[in-house]
């Protein structure tokens, strides 16, 4: 019988280390979770992984499974893709990987993908058994990659798509903060005139005895349903956004909400656009590293988390496999631009398709960061514009009130 040191997670989340005596490593496994334990990794000995457990102490995860931040899944997915690159197999790096990793929650997660993969499971299955993290777009282009032989080329994708995606996200941010100050110091200033001011020329009038005008009685109309029943505005709401919620939930709420997201003025073709730059792309890897195109597009089916998108990929993925081109595939579905359509036309027609959707997937790259920085660019006025027109007939209907009382007190 032999000593095994062990990693493991606790049902509150807390990452142990410790040993456990056993014939061998699968009887380890069954030790240790018969102590309602979740093992990450076993190994002979004391060695490196109890030392690691030390270190790290209990770490406070959520849940059963430690989740990843979009940084951190960026750290995994280039770290990864390096090794992988060298000619490292998929187990020893992550094992390396779990060894270098200086946050605690990474070497968690890359222990209990090393332990799935090296009892068979492939990375793709492993990836929502580790960590919850992983959405289905991730998993499949790891499912592409090991079906092609290309998973270094997928990953080093990946982590360049992920770190575009956290590039622009910063920008639309940084691009917000302006316009989310002004909309707040709009908000405060409107909710002054309609607290404070309204109610006391509300009473001017009533002194005076005039007739009010009618942007003026409209106003006070407001300010009382804000000051009197500001309540209902929150009850209306939490059910507004619980009946929203419930709506998305179901099959065809979300089909039409996600076809509606893709109709959106500026935010849905920022939207398309992105989706077509990266099945471009990974459509491009696929190719150039000999999957057939009706294999690459089946696995591909499944990468769209918008449900209108996948909708239309599974109608172009049965229209290929009964034999048709893909660009007439694209011309069939009406859904696809005629950009892609023609860029892929010129590819079949040449032999060299992979090379044509790269070529598409370079100019859908670019397109989205104007899109991204046109958005920003478009936020800014339209929000002060519409508060500068709020604001303005507030001051509008005072200014007419007031002038309406002193002409009443002159008569």
């Amino acid at each position: 019988m032999k000593n095994f040191s062990y990693r493991a997670l606790e049902t509150t989340g807390g990452v142990v280390a410790g040993t456990v005596a056993a014939h061998s490593r699968a009887e380890a496994y069954k030790k240790i979770e018969a102590t309602g334990l979740h093992p990450l990794s076993v190994e002979d000995g004391e060695g490196a992984s109890a030392s690691r457990g030390d270190r790290g102490g209990k770490q406070s995860l959520s849940g059963e499974k430690p989740r990843l931040s979009s940084k951190q899944i960026l750290f995994f997915t280039e770290e990864l893709s390096d090794l992988l690159d060298a000619g490292i197999p998929v187990e020893p790096a992550l094992k390396i990987l779990e060894r270098r990793a200086s946050d605690a929650v990474i070497g968690a997660v890359c222990g209990h993908l090393r332990t799935l993969v090296r009892e068979g499971a492939s990375l793709s299955d492993a990836l929502p058994a580790a960590c919850p993290s992983f959405d289905g777009l991730y998993r499949r282009m790891v499912a592409a990659g090991e079906a092609s032989g290309a998973l270094p080329k997928i990953l080093k994708r990946q982590a360049e798509h992920l770190a575009a995606v956290a590039e622009l996200r910063n920008a639309l941010i940084q691009g917000l903060i302006y316009p989310a100050f002004i909309t707040f110091a709009g908000l405060a200033l409107m909710l002054v005139f309609l607290l404070f001011l309204v109610p006391q020329l509300e009473g001017l009038f009533s002194r005076t005895g005039g007739a009010m005008p009618l942007p003026t009685r409209i106003l006070i109309g407001v300010s009382r349903v804000i000051v009197e029943k500001w309540w209902m505005g929150g009850v209306g709401i939490v059910v507004g956004s619980l009946v929203f919620w419930r709506w998305t939930a179901t099959e065809k709420g979300r089909a039409q909400w996600d076809k509606t997201k893709a109709r959106i003025p500026f935010i849905g073709r920022v939207l398309m656009t992105k989706f077509y730059a990266q099945f471009a792309n990974t459509l491009a890897t696929l190719l150039h590293n000999g999957v057939p195109l009706h294999p690459a597009l089946q696995l591909l089916q499944g990468s769209a988390t918008n449900t209108h998108i996948a909708t239309m990929l599974e109608s172009i993925t049965g229209w290929v496999g009964g034999g048709l081109p893909l660009s007439k595939a694209f011309e069939k579905s009406k859904e696809v631009p005629p950009m892609l359509t023609d860029l892929v036309s010129v590819g079949e027609q040449t032999g060299d398709l992979a090379s044509a959707l790269a070529k598409a997937s370079r100019r859908y790259e670019k397109e989205l960061q104007i899109g991204i920085k046109r958005l920003t660019a478009l936020i800014q006025p339209v929000i002060i514009s519409l508060l500068a027109l709020v604001v303005l007939a507030i001051a509008y209907s005072m200014l007419a009130g007031i002038f309406q009382a002193i002409s009443s007190l002159r008569r």
